[in-house]
């Protein structure tokens, strides 16, 4: 049996490690930090096709949640409680938005009218990532996934294996040998907030500028920042609640003042020009998945898809 390592067990690490275990390719995945221990382990989880400023459907959507959503099954089936709500998306939307939504409505039959600004995506999906890699990481487990907790800091420590692939994170920019490509790092920070007494509690997530995702007991994810250039993980509640206070009271009018109990930081990486997670050969037996920004949940079991079929060859 050939034999593969995984190096990074976010979204990505853990949807290759699947693809690869599906191909009959035993596999050793490898994280300094744990499951989830990165950006992926942070990410407040909304998963839909109308990210961005113009709420322009994203390239391969269909196919992208597809995969998204045959592991979040997989998932769910190792996890006692929901890893996911398929209740949908609201999209609050301006003018402009809101004619690209309506457009979408004809073509995908996925975007219903709340009212001329607000639309619920039906195809969106609010992931709990922490319960979503952990259901996960035991489902590739009981595959025959073997654990590495140990730092990876080169290639030249992957010789006995068949294939590697770095699926890094933020990692990506102290790796050696992956300077040439134009990526940047973008931190984000996530509030955890206290929901308002006066306002109904959310029935779904909401998105526009920045977005609210409900949680238990009477919380909401706040989010998210985004700190082009820096590096670091840690949270400054004064400085994402600067930026993200404003947001929330446009998507809730009458949330006065807001109750901050919590944050939690983590830095994406973007790829300058692109949207589409990267997928490249790295050396003769390597390959790296990167890049999967703000759009980690909706690509990341497609474009592991991708990764392994270009690795591996299409199955027959």
């Amino acid at each position: 049996m050939k034999k593969a390592a995984v190096i990074g067990a976010g979204f990505a690490g853990l949807a290759i490690s699947y693809h690869l275990l599906s191909r009959g390719i035993a596999v050793d995945l490898f994280d300094q930090k744990g499951v989830g221990g990165g950006a992926s382990g942070v990410a407040s989880g909304l998963l839909h096709p109308y990210a961005g400023e113009q709420a322009r459907r994203s390239y391969l959507a269909d196919e992208a949640i597809e995969e998204a959503k045959i592991l979040i099954a997989l998932s769910q089936s190792f996890s006692v409680e929901p890893v996911a709500d398929f209740s949908g998306v609201i999209r609050k939307a301006t003018k402009e938005q809101s004619k690209m939504l309506l457009s979408h409505k004809e073509v995908y039959k996925d975007v219903e009218i709340i009212d001329e600004s607000s639309f619920l995506i039906t195809s969106g999906i609010a992931v709990h990532s922490k319960r979503y890699l952990q259901g996960l990481f035991k489902a590739l487990q009981s595959k025959g996934l073997q654990w590495k907790i140990q730092k990876i800091v080169s290639v030249e420590e992957l010789e006995e294996y068949d294939y590697y692939f770095l699926a890094l994170g933020a990692g990506v920019f102290s790796f050696p040998g992956l300077e040439k490509f134009s990526l940047k790092p973008v931190k984000g920070q996530v509030l955890t907030c206290k929901w308002p007494v006066n306002i109904p509690p959310l029935e779904h997530s909401l998105i526009g500028k920045g977005y609210i995702v409900p949680v238990e007991n009477g919380r909401v994810h706040l989010g998210s920042t985004y700190e082009r250039g820096l590096m670091d993980e840690e949270t400054d509640i004064e400085k994402a609640l600067a930026d993200l206070g404003p947001k929330a009271k446009v998507l809730v009018p009458g949330w006065e003042d807001i109750e901050v109990e919590g944050a939690r930081a983590g830095v994406r990486v973007s790829h300058t020009g692109h949207y589409f997670p990267l997928t490249e050969k790295i050396g003769e037996k390597g390959w790296m998945l990167a890049a999967m920004g703000s759009r980690g949940l909706l690509y990341h079991g497609y474009a592991s898809k991708i990764l392994i079929e270009s690795a591996l060859g299409k199955e027959e």
